[in-house]
């Protein structure tokens, strides 16, 4: 669905995904500056490989691995892009919302 959905709006036929913990998990384990240093790492180590063009920071409802209302994963989403944008990757970012439905809508 994700795939479709960046394919229809951006015109990106293939990518490569960087899975990580919700943004959350970081706090409660009390590592954040480690985390996000390792999570700027993974990113920039993807975009240095792919020279992607677009950084798309995915979110769902249901998420198991980050429990909470949609409208905390949501916040938590839009910070990861706010995140992600200031590191001045020269790319694009965007956050992406995946309802229950499974229909994709772009947020940030």
């Amino acid at each position: 669905m994700t795939s479709g959905y960046l394919a229809g709006e951006f015109g990106i036929h293939s990518f490569y995904p960087v899975r990580l913990p919700a943004p959350r998990d970081y706090l409660e384990r009390g590592a954040a500056l480690l985390a996000a240093s390792s999570a700027r790492e993974l990113v920039r180590r993807a975009w240095l490989r792919r020279r992607s063009r677009l950084i798309a920071v995915v979110a769902h409802a249901g998420c198991t691995r980050s429990p909470g209302a949609p409208d905390e994963q949501i916040e938590a989403l839009c910070e990861g892009v706010e995140r992600i944008s200031r590191w001045c990757l020269p790319v694009d970012t965007v956050g992406l919302w995946i309802d229950e439905s499974g229909a994709v809508d772009w947020l940030a």
